[in-house]
């Protein structure tokens, strides 16, 4: 068959004066009889294992590869673009396998002498990244300098302090809490060994969102039982809701013996775990939408980061209020936040039944009768 993917050398094609790369896919059929094209056809309906091998994906050197079938030199034109490339696949197709192509989609074209140019979120972020670099270094310098001996301060200055909050993360976990937290320190263990698991998953999402040189081993993985691992890791993350489920479970019950639980701690809960993910991952996202898409280049840059940053510019609002798991538009934004919305949803699921389950008449919480 015809190689499924296949891309021609990006950078000494921009190198050359008006070099233009373009990124396509095409259709293969065949005027007459042809078992080759029967058997691709047979063999790409097997969709849950196979690629659709009836559609081929180039990374074309327009200006090198297909010089000879150039009529526009300067191809301004869409239609000369089209005509071009479709008369030079059919050239190689034919000439190699008796098939032919009809030309399906123009994804983007990369010519030499393009530059990104910045945009007014571009400048945005970059004064947020200032200014917190800004933040670090003036509360790292106080904490140093002014709050040494006594270690107390301003606390909105010493939040930013680089050496107090590396001490904050390589705590132990429960120090200087109720003891009966130290019981769960294995719960760091398990967290460990299963975001390895992780991201180890992730291979599976970048093959599906990438150019595959050998598409054959990723089809006849589907036999080997060791890669189903790799391929429904992302399985992995429901143990991190048991295990969430299980620490708001356990720490609530600790917090009402020494607390009276009332209803209105049901909102204030949901909003105090909203503040606390949300400043950091709306920062993620303001960079996959914004810088990233600067900080590379390639064949393949565009499909894969351009796509995800224009997404992220559409739909992080979807984020922000964590239900972008259920918008199938949004999913080249940040993929893998999916379980952040999930276990926050789950969150709120967990604490308004503890809320529901232990009501007393009174407005406040019989938690002995929940848990």
């Amino acid at each position: 068959m015809p190689a499924l993917y296949a891309l021609d050398a990006f950078d000494t094609c921009l190198l050359d004066s008006g070099g233009t790369y373009c990124l396509l896919d095409a259709d293969l059929f065949s005027r007459g009889p042809s078992d080759l094209m029967r058997m691709i056809q047979g063999y790409s309906e097997h969709t849950v294992k196979h690629f659709n091998h009836t559609q081929i994906h180039r990374g074309v050197c327009v200006t090198k590869t297909c010089k000879d079938f150039i009529h526009n030199k300067r191809l301004n034109e869409t239609a000369d673009l089209e005509a071009t490339l479709e008369a030079c696949l059919n050239n190689s197709l034919w000439r190699d396998y008796k098939l032919e192509v009809k030309l399906n989609t123009i994804q983007y074209c990369n010519r030499e002498g393009d530059k990104d140019e910045l945009d007014k979120s571009d400048y945005y972020v970059a004064a947020v990244y200032l200014l917190l670099i800004v933040f670090n270094v003036a509360g790292s310098l106080y904490d140093v300098l002014i709050c040494e001996n006594d270690g107390k301060g301003n606390p909105f200055l010493l939040a930013f302090s680089a050496r107090r909050n590396w001490r904050k993360l390589t705590a132990p976990s429960g120090a200087g809490a109720d003891p009966r937290l130290n019981r769960l320190k294995l719960f760091s263990g398990l967290r460990t060994m299963t975001i390895i698991c992780v991201f180890f998953s992730h291979i599976a999402l970048i093959m599906s969102f990438s150019y595959v040189e050998n598409p054959r081993y990723i089809e006849t993985s589907y036999e080997d039982p060791l890669k189903q691992i790799l391929y429904n890791g992302s399985l992995v993350t429901h143990t991190f809701f048991i295990m969430s489920s299980f620490l708001l479970a356990y720490n609530l019950e600790l917090h009402s013996e020494r607390h009276q639980l009332t209803w209105s701690q049901l909102p204030k809960g949901v909003a105090l775990r909203w503040l606390r993910l949300t400043p950091t991952y709306a920062l993620v996202l303001a960079t996959i939408s914004t810088w990233m898409r600067h900080l590379g280049s390639g064949p393949l840059w565009q499909l894969v980061v351009g796509i995800e940053a224009d997404a992220c510019r559409r739909y992080w609002w979807a984020h922000i209020l964590y239900i972008n798991n259920y918008l199938y538009e949004d999913a080249y934004c940040a993929p893998q936040t999916w379980y952040l919305a999930a276990d926050t949803q789950l969150f709120c699921v967990v604490c308004s039944s503890a809320w529901l389950a232990g009501a007393r008449g009174d407005g406040r919480l019989r938690s002995r009768r929940f848990w």
